[in-house]
């Protein structure tokens, strides 16, 4: 009897300390708490035999979203952050971490696909709640992607973002369209694979804002400095402000470059880009602000250059599209011969 009840207080002492690891992962604020919260919690998951597996990770899984989500508000670097004490938890288990990302992956898929059934689209996803869930499935797939179950969800993840993208088609969402590029930049560093992103980039410059003469007040300019960061959504009138747009076209730039830059080092870099650097071309040329103008060339300037060094460095080389390896061998030599490429220097 005796035993019994010891037995039962250590069971009520495993799941309130649980508890209260959960909460300090979702609510807590600072990097020793969390480690601190990760360690106990593997410990319970790892010695635990009372444990319920499934549903701490599922518990865990919400939790650090929900970190993940205060990050994102406060516009806090996830990287510089603790995530990475909790991302060591979910290592214990990946096939229960798949388990439970394939069930946020699918709760997205449904708000992108009940949307696209709709006449208005952009209104449930223009949220942190959604935004906080693609920023978090998006760090665990990035941390994961070498594993062969997590590996298989970064293809539907990508879909997921891009659809996102195709609903936010509108000013006021530039500032949420801005944090999927960014997220998206994620997974393209992580998997090595070139995303179509060109069209989501040039649309922005298309807004009807950018074809007219942007409004210079100044004071209203300073109120809404930081909207890009902090906030998810524009209200249309403030992206004829100068300030704001000032913003949006250096915030793009910086999104094209994280983009381009990375494949800087490619035999078919002045090819996989041409599209989006000819447009942006002519939308510069097109462009009433010379500001914006003058910006957008800053960075077609990097771009050319980087292009005319690849192109005289493959002048006369003797394989083509088929011959991976030479590709690959050309690739490595470029990178040790030439450190410091311009569209990269644009983008530090």
């Amino acid at each position: 009897s005796t035993m019994k009840e010891s037995l039962s207080k250590v069971l009520r002492l495993s799941k309130i300390f649980t508890k209260l690891a959960v909460c300090c992962i979702s609510r807590a604020r600072g990097r020793d708490l969390h480690s601190t919260a990760a360690k106990l919690l593997t410990h319970i998951l790892l010695h635990d035999e009372s444990c319920n597996k499934a549903k701490l990770y599922k518990q865990v899984c919400a939790a650090f979203i929900d970190h993940v989500g205060f990050l994102e508000r406060n516009a806090i670097n996830q990287k510089e952050s603790s995530t990475k004490e909790i991302l060591k938890f979910f290592h214990q288990d990946t096939l229960l971490l798949y388990q439970t990302t394939f069930l946020y992956l699918k709760k997205l898929a449904n708000s992108i696909r009940s949307l696209l059934l709709r006449a208005d689209r952009s209104g449930s996803i223009v949220s942190w709640d959604f935004l906080k869930t693609l920023r978090g499935v998006g760090l665990i797939l990035t941390s994961f992607s070498n594993e062969n179950e997590l590996g298989s969800l970064i293809y539907p993840f990508t879909q997921i973002c891009l659809g996102a993208l195709d609903i936010l088609n509108t000013p006021e969402c530039i500032p949420l369209q801005f944090k999927i590029f960014d997220i998206l930049h994620g997974i393209s560093s992580c998997i090595k694979s070139h995303l179509p992103l060109t069209p989501y980039f040039l649309r922005v410059l298309k807004y009807t804002a950018f074809q007219l003469p942007p409004n210079n007040n100044k004071k209203r300019g300073l109120e809404k400095e930081n909207d890009l960061t902090s906030a998810i959504s524009l209200e249309r009138s403030d992206l004829r402000l100068l300030a704001v747009q000032k913003q949006v076209v250096e915030r793009l730039l910086y999104c094209i470059s994280q983009h381009t830059s990375q494949y800087a080092y490619s035999i078919a870099f002045p090819e996989v880009f041409c599209t989006l650097h000819h447009n942006l071309k002519a939308i510069a040329k097109a462009m009433p602000y010379d500001g914006h103008s003058i910006a957008v060339k800053k960075y077609l300037v990097a771009a050319k250059a980087t292009e005319k060094i690849i192109r005289s460095r493959r002048t006369g080389v003797d394989f083509g599209p088929e011959d991976e390896l030479k590709m690959q061998m050309w690739e490595t030599k470029f990178r040790e011969e030439v450190k410091v490429l311009p569209i990269r220097e644009y983008g530090q």
